[in-house]
Order: C-alpha cells, then structure tokens, then sequence
C-alpha cells in the first residue's frame, strides 16, 4: 500500500452494504501514520463507542440520515472520546443542521443520497454558503 503524501486514510466499514469490517479499519490504524476515518453509517451512541474501541480518529456523520440534537450529541460524544467527527451535508437545509450542530468539520458530498445524482456545483454552491454561515468570510 502507497501511502506518500496521504494526510488521511478514510475506510469503510460497513459489512453489509461495502464489504468493510472492523478488522479492517484496526489493521488500516496499524498500518498507517496519518489519522483513520471511519466511514460508515454512524446512528446511535454505540457506533460512536465502536468507532474508538476500534482505533478510529474520526467518524463520519451524515446530516441526511440524522435529526439536529442526535447530530450534535454525537459529535460531542466523538469529541469527548478524542475523535473529530466530519459532519456531511448535500443541500442548504443539511448545511444549516450542520451549523446549528456545532459542526466545524463539515464536507460537502456531491451526491444526492436519494438521487444518486452527482453534481460539482454542489460543492461550490455550499462551501461559499458554509464558509459564511460559520463566519469563516468577511
């Protein structure tokens, strides 16, 4: 595995869906110097748990799939455990959950998760939007 110049390694997890496993982000984080993401569908508490038993340094929250207070409550559950905790959003009103969160760490997908659709203007449409709403621009 070439890993020059990775600043991050993200891996799935998910068995069902991706084939991923826990073994394998544990032999990725033994394997690598640079921080481990857990990518996965992270709902509930016990993910959050999963996630740090299992030598992760971040998770991966998707805003679509959670309601503002749980989106806020495992952040801090992440942060609390020493993990960041990468917020992602697809649309304005995701963006707005995100901020409202507490989230400093957000990515934007270009796929509408319910479409499939990808499309670039996304990225560029909510990064300006999210830059502002976090006071980032002047």
């Amino acid at each position: 595995m070439s890993m020059v110049g990775q600043r991050r390694f993200r891996l799935l997890t998910d068995e069902r869906f991706f084939q991923g496993s826990l073994s394998d982000l544990m032999a990725a984080r033994d394997a690598v110097q640079v921080p481990v993401l857990r990518k996965d569908f992270t709902l509930e508490p016990f993910h959050v748990y999963e996630a740090a038993a299992h030598g992760a340094d971040a998770i991966l929250l998707i805003v679509a799939l959670l309601e503002t207070a749980t989106l806020r409550d495992l952040r801090e559950l992440a942060e609390s455990l020493g993990m960041a905790a990468l917020v992602e959003v697809h649309d304005d009103d995701e963006m707005d959950s995100a901020v409202a969160s507490g989230a400093s760490l957000i990515g934007v997908n270009n796929r509408d998760l319910r479409t499939f659709e990808v499309r670039l203007e996304t990225s560029l449409r909510l990064g300006g939007a999210g830059c502002n709403k976090l006071g980032w621009l002047p």
